[in-house]
């Protein structure tokens, strides 16, 4: 479903998903520069609106994600 047409009190999750900013990456790769990328703007696809800032929305959703694993593993006990 396009981020207009969702719910107000379900639409913020769109921001800490990392699929919203593959999918983006992916359409302005696509289709920037064409007649096309309107339709980006319509359906408020658009920000951030580069490839380049949606990777780094990625790699820091990694990074994010990498180290809170090796926070919550570093304090788990071993057992053997």
């Amino acid at each position: 479903m396009p981020y207009p047409f969702m719910e107000d009190w379900i639409s913020w999750l769109q921001w800490i998903s990392p699929i919203k900013y593959s999918f983006q990456g992916f359409n302005w790769a696509l289709l920037r520069g064409t007649y096309t990328a309107a339709l980006l703007e319509q359906l408020e696809l658009d920000s951030p609106a580069s490839v380049t800032s949606n990777l780094c929305i990625l790699i820091g959703v990694f990074v994010l994600c990498a180290s809170a694993s090796v926070i919550a593993l570093s304090k788990q006990k071993e057992v053997r």
